[in-house]
């Protein structure tokens, strides 16, 4: 069902954070509409509106990365349902991981506003959804079933909650991609600017080179690689960006830095976290950043008040990451994140995912 097109536009100030590295934000623009759709225009600048937007920039590389994630009123439960099993095998053209796509996920690529032509991309995502298809805890209803590019306002990707409805025709979930935004991760860009993080710096001769043997490890060493690479897949684009915010929100303890690793796939299981979340929670939108009630002249929830000022709640979601801090809405989405990349949070954290009505993993 069409929603119209008078659709209030989402607009965000452009964060330029000294550290160059990724973080985390949100923010959204609040307007009634029927349940479950949101139209997109591929004619001008898509508005999404009834939504929030979550994802990782590189402030060095101009407007901040931000993946939109829309906000939809909790709808029950998750459905439970037996799917027939996928097996994936990567494509060797575009059009062969379209195709398999089509046929064996039910997913469209929509190249009307972008073509897709990056088949590591493609397979990529199709590896994701099979993934997610095959996992009995998920299902069908818990991935796009349209993925279209989209500027986002610089967004790298963005998963809806509701269904995208394009001319008309709704095509449930969707993906957007920002297939311009992957430019700026080409080894010939990101060679153009000097990326410093302390314990990886470049040197002289335009090579990054960690600064000192006690930051040696499995994670700095990825770090040069990727940043010095000629030639980089599209996975190892996305590890970049991940670990670029994992030393954004990194900690010292006793001395020692620790960063929270983030596997490939964290990105879109965030989104999905809001995406099952919202389907199984009743007070979602009680549940947004206290940014999102002060820009839309609303009164903060109790529930977001009780989160962002009580030291306990506030502690226990720091264990999780910065921006999981933010509000029940990133905790929950960053600690089902978190237990798709297979890590196990403490029972304080379980606790209270429990209690914001987190989705099953």
């Amino acid at each position: 069902m069409s929603v119209g097109t008078n659709i209030q536009t989402v607009n965000f100030n452009n964060i330029q954070p000294k550290m160059q590295t990724n973080f985390r934000s949100q923010s959204s623009s609040i307007k009634d509409y029927p349940p479950d759709t949101v139209e997109i225009n591929g004619k001008k600048k898509t508005g999404m509106s009834n939504g929030a937007k979550v994802g990782i920039g590189l402030g060095i590389l101009g407007t901040a990365a931000l993946a939109i994630g829309l906000i939809a009123k909790g709808r029950g439960s998750q459905a439970k349902e037996v799917v027939k099993h996928i097996d994936f095998k990567p494509a060797k053209t575009i059009e062969e991981a379209k195709q398999f796509a089509k046929d064996k996920l039910d997913v469209i690529y929509f190249d009307e506003f972008g073509k897709f032509e990056d088949v590591e991309m493609v397979n990529f995502i199709n590896e994701w959804i099979v993934k997610t298809h095959n996992n009995p805890k998920f299902g069908r209803n818990s991935y796009p079933k349209i993925v279209y590019n989209a500027d986002l306002d610089g967004a790298i990707m963005s998963m809806t909650t509701k269904n995208a409805v394009i001319d008309g025709v709704d095509y449930g979930y969707g993906l957007g991609v920002n297939l311009k935004k992957f430019k700026e991760f080409e080894p010939q860009a990101l060679k153009k600017y000097n990326f410093n993080f302390s314990v990886v710096k470049k040197g002289a001769d335009g090579k990054y080179f960690i600064t000192d043997k006690k930051f040696d490890n499995e994670y700095t060493r990825r770090l040069v690689k990727n940043l010095n690479s000629d030639s980089l897949t599209f996975e190892d684009k996305m590890q970049l960006m991940l670990d670029m915010l994992a030393y954004k929100e990194r900690k010292v303890i006793n001395g020692v830095m620790q960063i929270r690793g983030r596997k490939v796939y964290n990105y879109l299981n965030h989104e999905q976290g809001h995406l099952l979340h919202s389907k199984n929670c009743n007070n979602y939108e009680q549940m947004r950043k206290v940014e999102e009630y002060i820009n839309n002249g609303q009164e903060v929830s109790e529930i977001t008040k009780e989160f962002v000022n009580n030291k306990d709640i506030q502690a226990i979601a720091g264990k999780v990451s910065n921006y999981a801090k933010e509000s029940p809405l990133e905790f929950v989405a960053e600690t089902f994140a978190g237990l798709r990349d297979g890590i196990k949070f403490d029972d304080d954290v379980m606790a209270l995912y429990k209690k914001y009505n987190g989705p099953i993993v």
